[in-house]
């Protein structure tokens, strides 16, 4: 959520049920409220536990306050949205199979970015590794 501008901390608080903090003198301006961040945070954040996340933002676009859920990975998987911008995209893996994963981002309509693999096998890269950063050479790899 933000309310740093007046008019967006005022219907935020429309949103929540309570319309005194707009004339709290904690509450009256940016830098009052930045001092005050705690008090406001108790209050807002006791109105958050008691709504589901759904109920909430139900209430909150209703009151056109600037608000958006924080989605775990499963959320963002299922999220209707992110799915039709095909933000996740199933990569196959040698060993596992089809592997969801974030898309690249930003699409760029010359230069679309790819995903060439879903990552090196374990110690595929090991004897770069040592060589370049501990100095091994054939003899120590060996051992």
């Amino acid at each position: 959520m933000s309310s740093s501008a007046q008019s967006v901390f005022e219907r935020t608080i429309h949103a929540i049920g309570k319309p005194e903090f707009i004339t709290d003198k904690r509450f009256l301006d940016n830098r009052k409220r930045g001092v005050n961040v705690e008090a406001l945070d108790e209050e807002i954040g006791a109105w958050c536990r008691r709504h589901t996340m759904q109920e909430a933002m139900e209430i909150l676009v209703k009151h056109e306050a600037a608000a958006a859920p924080v989605y775990s990975v499963a959320d963002v998987v299922a999220d209707p949205h992110f799915t039709a911008r095909g933000s996740v995209v199933a990569v196959e893996d040698p060993n596992l199979g089809p592997v969801r994963m974030q898309a690249p981002f930003p699409r760029l309509s010359r230069s679309p970015g790819k995903i060439h693999s879903t990552g090196p096998k374990l110690g595929e890269h090991n004897r770069e590794v040592y060589e370049a950063l501990l100095g091994l050479g054939d003899a120590e790899l060996e051992q």
